[in-house]
C-alpha cells in the first residue's frame, strides 16, 4: 500500500502572508488542529501550523512567525509504512505529501487508522499498547482551565471524569477551540530603561502596548457541556475496534476502563500506529 492510497488529496491549507486571526478562523471552520502552509499563489509548501504552535508563540501575529518550518514530508509513491514510521518517531499527526516540491495531499494518523489499521487482520489488543500515564479533567472544569491543562500536558484529547472518578466522556482541544471566540486583546509591558535612582519608580520607563488576537473562552461553559459521552474501551478490546471508534468519533485517544467504568489509562492513535509498525516488521 502506497501513501497515495491512504492520503487525503487536496487538503485544506493556509497561505502566507496570513495573520494569527485568519489561521484561528480556519482551524475553527475546518475542525482541524494542523494545516499545511503554502507560499501565496502557489502550491509550494513552506511549513505546517498546529494548535501547539499557537501555544508556543503566544505573542506572534504572523503565521510565518508561528508555523514550524522544518517539516518532514513524503511522496505519493512512498510506502505508507514509511509515513507511519515518521509520524511515530517524530510524534506528529500531520505529514504533508509533496510531488516535485508542491503539496499533493496530507497523511494524518486518522487516515492510516481508517484505511490501513481498520482493514488489516491484526492480532493485537488494547492491553498491548495502552498507557497508564493519563491526564484527565473533571467534568466541571472551566474551558480556559481545561485548555491550559491540555496545552501544558501536550494532550490533544483527554478523558473526563465525574466527582466519583468514573469516566463520563472525552474532550479534544478542537472541541474546546470551537467554543471560543477570537477577540482582540491589548497587553501592557514595561521596557527596561529604568534610571539609576529608585528601581521601583516608573520614571525613565516606557510603556509598550501589544495588541494580539487570541481565543477567549465562554465563562458559562464547562468541559461537561462539550465532551463526547460514553466513549471507552477495555483492556481486551482489539485495536481494530479501537481504531474504528477513534475514526467514527473523530478522536485522537480514548480512555481504557474497567468494566465498572474506572479509568486505568488511555490508548492513543499513535499507539495504534506503533502496533501497526511492529506487526508489519514481524
Amino acid at each position: 500500500m502506497k501513501v497515495r492510497d491512504v492520503m487525503t488529496p487536496d487538503p485544506k491549507y493556509i497561505e502566507i502572508p496570513s495573520t494569527r486571526q485568519t489561521a484561528l478562523i480556519l482551524f475553527q471552520k475546518h475542525r482541524v488542529n494542523g494545516l499545511p502552509v503554502l507560499k501565496e499563489g502557489t502550491r509550494n509548501l513552506v511549513g505546517l501550523i498546529t494548535l501547539r504552535d499557537f501555544a508556543r508563540n503566544p505573542d506572534e501575529e504572523q503565521v510565518a512567525m508561528i508555523m514550524s518550518r522544518e517539516v518532514p514530508t513524503v511522496e505519493p509513491d512512498d510506502n505508507y509504512v514509511d509515513a507511519c514510521r515518521i509520524m511515530v518517531e517524530r510524534e506528529i499527526r500531520h505529514l504533508p505529501v509533496v510531488f516535485e516540491g508542491m503539496l499533493a495531499g496530507i497523511v494524518t494518523v486518522k487516515d492510516i487508522l481508517n484505511r490501513a489499521v481498520s482493514q488489516l487482520d491484526l492480532n493485537i489488543y488494547v492491553k498491548d499498547v495502552f498507557s497508564e500515564e493519563v491526564t484527565a479533567l473533571w467534568e466541571s472544569t472551566p474551558l480556559m482551565a481545561a485548555y491550559t491543562i491540555m496545552q501544558a500536558s501536550k494532550s490533544r484529547t483527554v478523558p473526563v471524569v465525574d466527582a466519583k472518578g468514573k469516566v463520563v466522556g472525552i474532550i479534544s482541544d478542537v472541541d474546546i477551540m470551537r467554543a471560543a471566540e477570537i477577540r482582540e486583546e491589548t497587553a501592557t509591558d514595561m521596557l527596561t530603561t529604568e534610571t539609576e535612582g529608585d528601581l521601583w519608580s516608573l520614571e525613565g520607563k516606557n510603556m509598550l502596548y501589544v495588541v494580539s488576537k487570541n481565543l477567549v473562552f465562554p465563562e458559562n461553559k464547562v468541559v461537561g457541556d462539550l465532551m463526547v459521552k460514553e466513549v471507552g474501551v477495555g483492556r481486551r478490546t482489539p485495536i481494530k475496534r479501537a481504531a474504528k471508534v477513534m475514526v467514527t468519533k473523530d478522536l485522537k485517544e480514548i480512555p481504557v476502563m474497567t468494566p465498572e467504568g474506572e479509568l486505568i489509562g488511555v490508548v492513543k492513535d499513535v499507539d495504534l500506529l506503533g502496533a501497526l509498525l511492529t506487526e508489519e516488521g514481524s
